[in-house]
């Protein structure tokens, strides 16, 4: 049993190692003026992030009470549509949990995240981006086979590393050969 833990640790270390040399190759393709551009829009978004006032969990929890019995389903499309662009999602999963009961919360949250994450997916694949050919290089194409072998569960596995964003992952996926739908193991 502890041989196959140290192999699975031995592969997720080495994948993270091949996705940020992947990441960093990416990167040092980026021409100047696009370099540029992002980092001016980042800026721009923080800065907006830090000069917009946040109501606070009581006014959320109000104007949810009064916009009446239809709220759950608009806070849902609301989700939906922001978090299918690279707009953190922890804010929407704390809002579900305070504006609603812990369990619809969580229901509208994960189904929220999933549905983005589809729609991200079949964006890319309908723009024809792929891995490979995107980016030349090892990684690249290491990443993409351990997607393309191990589908679902390799996404999966990248959500659970925290310094990942789901938006980044959910954008690879679209770009690999990870299947859309999972088939049965036969």
């Amino acid at each position: 049993m502890t041989a196959v833990t140290g192999s699975a640790t031995c592969k997720i270390k080495q994948t993270l190692r091949d996705l940020g040399c992947a990441m960093g190759m990416t990167a040092r393709q980026l021409s100047r003026p696009r370099t540029v551009a992002t980092v001016v829009g980042i800026t721009v978004l923080v800065a907006v992030a830090l000069l917009v006032p946040l109501p606070t969990p009581v006014q959320m929890r109000d104007w949810a009470e009064s916009a009446g019995p239809w709220f759950p389903l608009a806070f849902l499309m609301a989700h939906i549509v922001v978090t299918v662009a690279p707009v953190p999602r922890t804010a929407f999963t704390l809002a579900a949990g305070l504006l609603f009961s812990p369990l619809l919360g969580v229901a509208i949250a994960v189904v929220a995240s999933t549905a983005s994450a589809i729609i991200a997916m079949l964006l890319v694949r309908a723009a024809g981006w792929q891995l490979n050919r995107l980016v030349r290089h090892k990684s690249i194409d290491t990443v993409d086979e351990r997607l393309r072998e191990r589908g679902w569960l390799a996404i999966v596995s990248l959500r659970l590393i925290p310094a990942v964003p789901f938006s980044a992952i959910n954008y690879a996926a679209g770009a690999s050969t990870v299947r859309a739908v999972p088939l049965e193991s036969v």
